[in-house]
């Protein structure tokens, strides 16, 4: 229906211009009419017929311009469509014929300044013929174009389906959401009858999603490289460095986007994915063969542990599944193979746990057996009867289960640890016969132990009655800790029949409190009276001390502040020094109550920091002030005496002024060696004398006298110059005069 709507004005134009056609054919040439009869009026002469001028058919300029306009719309629409690829010899014919024609047109419709439209009717002919090319070239067009989409979209939709065949929409995902971008645009493209457009749009589709497939395959295998470790073998690493290359290559043309790029990036994305394949195999023929390796170690394992006797069928379940992955090895199936080795090795492990847990049985029990044993030694031991002649048997047969168990015997092993029980049951029947006849002989003597332990307490308790009356726990914590701590330990020791333990308890509290030292803790009471009244004497005269102390003190610690203050530290180390570790000692002095050292040491830094010192750093630091001054003025005139001198001599005032050099040199040294010997007033006044010996008005002088001097020298030198010049002019006259008397001679 596009078409026809298309073609509807060009159908209108046509009808018009064959109409004008038939109307232009009916018509007779007035020129021709027949003319009026003429009577006869007897023979006549025969007369000669005027010619007809017949009128030569025209053409009106504005029908030229509709047809031509016509032509170029049907071209651009042409193009429009594709058909300059799609449909290129037609194409080119129809436009080599719009050419000619066009020129034509511009020499007989455009360029002249008056349309001629008899010459110019030929060219409706030709501009007609271009008109039905063009159609035509359309027509077919629009036959064969959709089929071509219908093709393209084909492919794109078989090469879509391969891609999700490849998981690219999760693997390629930017390729194949372009290839998706690419093959909406060719619907849209279809839709509006841009074949060509839609056409490359679809190949685009296509080469998108084909280069998704083959990214999504290559992505895919590096996955699962990475995943099992594949790449972290040397001996494919040559094959991983061309796998990369090739993607990285492929992604830098993927980038660029056209179609061409785009298959070239997937040419090498296949190569990529040979590479990937390569290292795939190869890697996952490592990876089985360490599989392989892990299923002999666990094979190794089992048969440390006899598994193929003490488990046969496990263990030859795990040889089929070894010899499965074998099989899968030669015909290198090398995933199968690594899987089926993974199981064998568990196959094998399973073996050998049945084999270890048949021997942990055994080993059980005999640990259980050996602590069992140990036990009744234990039991028997409180008695002294560990050597007894059942627990010596007994020991035999576990030494039996031992050798046993090393020979794989489990289950004699086992027998021979229930033997080791029944042996240590009839010791501890004997163990538990001794034990009554030494419990009847315990009790008898705990009779006597009680009696004992009763006399003892009473005389602990007279004596700890004593010890409260007199309030022993005011000056000898201690000894009543101690006897307290003893009677209350003897009386829980006896209340618990532990009566030899009440005994030797009661007796540390009579030691304790012996008549003895009962008799000198009255004579240490009198005495402390003594020594009380003492105490007090010594406490005033401590007190007095004190208040002197403070005193000395308070002063070093006002000096000791000056000090800080002033910074004495800094310029005076020794004497803040002594004077800090007087200060220091008169304080841990006076901490300790040694009031008397500590006025002592007081004084000390009294001494050190005295008046007299005082007024000498006052003295010292104004002399030290006045000095920086005049060091201060030095720096500042130094420098410019030391630049008249660099003038003086760059300028060689040396050669003509001798005398104001050496003047000016010696003050410099002068200034130089004061200022080192940190004179600097003497430092100041001799570089002040450089400047005046130098000073700006001397070197005015300086240039005024040897401009002079140049001026002089400059006359003297060109006087001497004009008298050569007038001598070399007299002996050149001198010459010509000569060699004019010789010419004249001659003649």
């Amino acid at each position: 229906m596009k078409f026809v709507k298309r073609f509807l004005p060009l159908l209108a134009i046509v009808a018009l211009v064959l109409a004008s056609c038939a109307t232009q054919a009916g018509q007779v040439p007035k020129e021709a009419e027949t003319p009026p009869p003429v009577a006869e009026s007897g023979p006549q002469e025969p007369q000669l017929q005027p010619e007809v001028e017949v009128e030569k058919p025209s053409v009106e300029k504005s029908e030229l311009q509709s047809l031509f306009g016509q032509a170029n719309d049907l071209k651009d629409e042409a193009i429009k469509f594709g058909l300059d690829s799609i449909l290129s010899d037609k194409f080119q014919e129809a436009n080599k014929k719009h050419e000619i024609v066009s020129t034509e047109y511009k020499d007989l419709v455009e360029t002249p300044d008056q349309y001629d439209g008899v010459k110019a009717y030929p060219l409706k002919d030709e501009l007609t013929e271009v008109v039905s090319m063009w159609e035509e070239l359309i027509e077919e067009g629009s036959l064969i174009c959709p089929e071509l989409v219908k093709m393209e979209r084909s492919g794109a939709d078989l090469m879509r389906s391969i891609a999700i065949d490849a998981d690219a929409p999760m693997m390629a995902p930017s390729q194949y959401d372009f290839g998706l971008r690419c093959y909406s645009q060719a619907e849209i493209y279809t839709e509006d009858s841009r074949f060509l457009d839609a056409i490359v749009s679809y190949k685009l589709a296509s080469a998108a999603f084909e280069n998704s497939a083959a990214a999504a395959e290559v992505n895919k295998l590096k996955e699962n490289i990475e995943k099992n470790g594949y790449s972290s073998y040397e001996s494919i690493q040559m094959f991983l460095t061309m796998a990369e290359e090739k993607c990285k290559e492929a992604e830098d043309l993927w980038l660029k986007g056209n179609i061409d790029d785009i298959a070239a990036s997937t040419a090498l994305l296949k190569e990529a994915r040979e590479y990937y394949s390569e290292v795939y195999s190869k890697g996952s023929n490592f990876k089985a063969l360490e599989a392989k390796d892990m299923a002999i170690a666990a094979q190794e394992e089992a048969i440390k542990v006899n598994a193929d006797i003490n488990a046969p069928d496990e263990y030859q379940n795990a040889l089929d599944i070894f010899a499965e992955a074998e099989k899968s090895m030669e015909e290198a199936e090398y995933v199968i193979a690594y899987s089926s080795y993974v199981d064998a090795a568990t196959a094998f492990e399973a073996a050998r746990d049945i084999s270890q847990a048949m021997a942990f049985d055994a080993a059980e029990a005999i640990a259980e057996a050996e602590t069992k044993l140990a036990d009744a030694r234990d039991r028997a031991s409180e008695l002294g009867l560990e050597e007894n002649i059942y627990l010596i048997e007994a020991n035999l047969h576990l030494d039996n289960a031992k050798t046993l168990e090393k020979e794989l015997k489990y289950s004699a092993a086992i027998f021979e640890t229930n033997e080791v029980s029944n042996y240590i049951g009839l010791s501890d029947s004997f163990v538990q016969q001794e034990a009554e006849i030494r419990e009847k002989a315990r009790l008898e003597q705990l009779e006597r132990d009680k009696a004992a332990a009763e006399t003892a307490i009473a005389d602990a308790k007279v004596r700890m009655t004593w010890a409260e009356e007199v309030d022993l726990k005011s000056d000898y914590p201690k000894q009543y800790t101690d006897a307290s701590n003893a009677m209350i330990a003897a009386e829980k020791a006896y209340q618990i029949e532990k009566y030899s333990s009440a005994k030797t308890l009661a007796e540390e509290v009579s030691a304790t409190l012996s008549d003895d030292f009962q008799k000198q803790v009255l004579a240490a009471r009198e005495l402390e009276k003594i020594k009380a009244a003492e105490a007090e004497e010594a406490s005033r005269l401590k007190a007095v001390a004190k208040q002197a102390a403070d005193a000395a003190i308070a002063d070093a610690e006002s000096r000791m502040a000056w000090a800080n203050e002033n910074q004495i530290r800094a310029e005076y180390a020794q004497e803040y020094q002594n004077a800090s570790v007087a200060m220091v000692s008169a304080y841990v002095a006076y901490g300790n109550e040694d009031y008397l050292l500590s006025k002592q040491k007081a004084e000390e830094v009294s001494v050190i920091l005295s008046n007299d010192f005082q007024a000498q750093v006052a003295a010292e630091r104004a002399a030290k002030a006045q000095l920086a001054a005049d060091k201060a003025i030095a720096d500042e005139v130094m420098p410019k005496a030391q630049d008249r001198i660099v003038w003086a001599d760059l300028n060689n005032i040396k050669a003509d002024y001798p005398e104001v050099y050496n003047s000016a040199h010696s003050a410099m040294e002068a200034a130089q060696k004061a200022y080192q010997i940190e004179k600097y007033a003497a430092a100041t006044q001799l570089a002040n004398e450089v400047l005046s010996t130098l000073s700006s008005e001397f070197e005015a002088k300086v240039t005024a006298d040897r401009a002079e001097k140049t001026r002089l020298a400059a006359e003297a030198k060109a006087k001497e110059e004009a008298e050569k010049e007038a001598q070399a002019m007299a002996i050149e006259i001198q010459k010509a005069s000569n060699a004019a008397e010789a010419l004249g001679i001659a003649h």
